[in-house]
């Protein structure tokens, strides 16, 4: 099998050249994959912290932190002033109960 290079340079493909194609494609799809499943968790992530968000925060409190004790852990939640929600530990738990994450 012959590949063209540029223009009129031809040259011999060989087994390492087909491997490495081969590799080239499955990295490449690969990394395909792997963004697909990125943006998938992304997505979720910040649908539930808006929904988490929601259910945490009292009606009308922005910008100030409201926290809750889950398991051994402190979560707290914040309402930015144009409405997203931003979840994280204040405490992480301790990982010796069940809701360690």
């Amino acid at each position: 099998m012959l590949l063209a290079c540029k223009g009129e340079i031809m040259i011999e493909a060989t087994k390492k050249t087909n491997d490495l194609i081969e590799r080239w494609i499955r990295a490449k799809k690969r990394v395909k994959d792997l963004k697909h499943e990125y943006n998938v968790a992304d997505t979720e992530y910040r649908n539930v912290s808006a929904e988490l968000g929601k259910w945490l925060i009292p009606e009308g409190q922005n910008d100030e932190p409201f926290n809750i004790w889950f398991g051994s852990g402190i979560l707290q939640a914040v309402r930015s002033k144009i409405g997203e929600y931003t979840i994280s530990w204040r405490i992480e738990p301790d990982g010796k109960d069940k809701h360690n994450i």
